[in-house]
């Protein structure tokens, strides 16, 4: 754990906040933040704290914390920095798993750019077209997974009833 820099010299317990250390913030979409500027005993340094409290479906509630080393940086940046943070990630993880991403072999420069273009590009047109039908309060988690499963059933009863000769309906 971290201890504050603070005459209190306290540690921080994630699930028993200290209300004299830790400010209340509210972002734009309404999400509730704890902020607290601390120590960080690894990085031998002044960190500032997000506080995110958490709950699922099962009414558990759980904590995340966010952090930054820049100490003059607001908590709802750092929340915001590490969401957008993740959906790169996954938008790497899909693009290296479905649009081959990693299959070029290619040496030259400006081959390899087409091929990062072209798989980083399908991966955003697909997650585009599946939310494009749907609106925006109505909108879970993309999974370029399911956008690959779901065309290639299409396709294959596609193939179906043009085998057999069958009507759609």
């Amino acid at each position: 754990m971290s201890r504050c820099k603070l005459p209190c010299n306290c540690k921080v317990e994630p699930n028993n906040l200290d209300k004299d250390v830790f400010a209340l913030v509210e972002t734009q979409d309404g999400t509730i933040l704890h902020t607290a500027l601390v120590y960080s005993v690894l990085l031998e340094r002044n960190v500032r704290i997000a506080h995110l409290q958490t709950s699922n479906e099962k009414e558990k509630t759980g904590y995340k914390l966010y952090f930054c080393t820049d100490i003059e940086m607001d908590a709802a940046r750092i929340l915001h920095y590490y969401r957008s943070c993740f959906q790169i990630e996954f938008l790497y993880r899909d693009a290296k798993q479905h649009t081959r991403l990693n299959d070029c072999q290619a040496r030259s420069e400006n081959k390899l750019y087409f091929q990062f273009n072209a798989a980083l590009s399908a991966n955003i047109i697909a997650k585009a077209m599946h939310w494009i039908s749907i609106p925006g309060e109505q909108r879970k988690a993309f999974s370029m997974n399911d956008i690959k499963t779901m065309n290639h059933t299409a396709l294959l009863l596609e193939r179906f009833f043009t085998m057999f000769g069958l009507t759609h309906t």
